[in-house]
């Protein structure tokens, strides 16, 4: 397979407790929709949503490719399959088949309540895991 070329997916929204998501509906020149309970895309995610009983799938927030040769493959298990020469070997040797970024669009129409994210020992204490979060970053 050629990875030097963009791979594409489909639209990727996730529910989540707040609502929003109107705007993104225009973003994308889509019928707008009121504001619901999918007030987020996630863009090229190889993380899973965990919404419990909201649960829409059991890959929600992953994102899947839309491409013909890839089509119905989530970006997730292309990286499992070709970690290494879509996210070039030295990333892949340290991190794996995870991008190690969870890039978003929100669009709420609530204020939001504050939130704290763990830093990367609390992360691996309570969560298992080799991540901390920042709240946002400028690319």
């Amino acid at each position: 397979m050629n990875f030097y070329n963009p791979i594409f997916f489909s639209p990727n929204r996730v529910w989540r407790l707040y609502t929003g998501g109107k705007l993104l509906d225009r973003f994308r020149n889509e019928k707008q929709e009121p504001d619901g309970h999918f007030p987020e895309e996630w863009l090229a995610s190889t993380v899973p949503a965990y919404n419990g009983e909201h649960a829409q799938s059991d890959d929600e927030g992953l994102a899947k490719v839309v491409m013909e040769e890839m089509e119905g493959q989530t970006l997730l298990e292309l990286l499992e399959n070709f970690g290494s020469e879509i996210l070039g070997e030295n990333h892949y040797r340290k991190y794996g088949e995870n991008t190690a970024l969870l890039c978003k669009y929100p669009d709420s129409a609530v204020r939001l309540p504050i939130q704290c994210h763990p830093d990367i020992p609390t992360a691996q204490r309570l969560y298992n895991s080799s991540f901390g979060k920042t709240e946002c970053w400028w690319v």
